[in-house]
């Protein structure tokens, strides 16, 4: 089956879970939308599964990250949302073991949740790229 939308203002057979008509565009070839097409569910699930991982990993390394901050007794990071600015923080914990303010241990720690966080914006860039992917492929439907 095509999974495009129809060029037509034709409305989704289907009824949403309150009941009422759903207002999506059915797919070409068939009177239902994506969400209520029957040859889909499997996809439809595999979609739900894959986000519910992406949630529970980011759940996870937050509470990583949660956990080795309370270690060190840290009660917020830097902003570490570019490049530079985790290469900034980075340099200013090296130059803390310099003068020592800062054992090398405590360093590798805080390292270790620069490393967390930078992981965790990989997470979240997937989960909107997924999001996003998940809309587009909507629309086209």
């Amino acid at each position: 089956m095509d999974n495009a939308p129809t060029a037509t203002g034709a409305r989704c057979t289907g009824l949403t879970k309150a009941g009422d008509p759903c207002r999506m565009r059915p797919l070409a070839g068939s009177a239902s939308c994506w969400n209520h097409s029957q040859g889909l569910e499997d996809t439809r699930t595999a979609h739900r599964r894959e986000a519910g991982r992406l949630r529970a990993s980011q759940r996870a390394l937050d509470a990583e990250k949660t956990a080795a901050m309370a270690k060190l007794g840290v009660t917020s990071l830097p902003d570490l949302s570019t490049v530079q600015k985790v290469q900034a923080y980075l340099v200013s914990i090296a130059a803390r073991v310099e003068a020592g303010t800062l054992t090398p241990r405590q360093a590798s720690a805080l390292t270790a949740v620069v490393r967390l966080s930078k992981d965790m914006l990989a997470l979240e860039t997937d989960i909107k790229l997924l999001e996003e992917l998940e809309q587009a492929k909507k629309g086209r439907r």
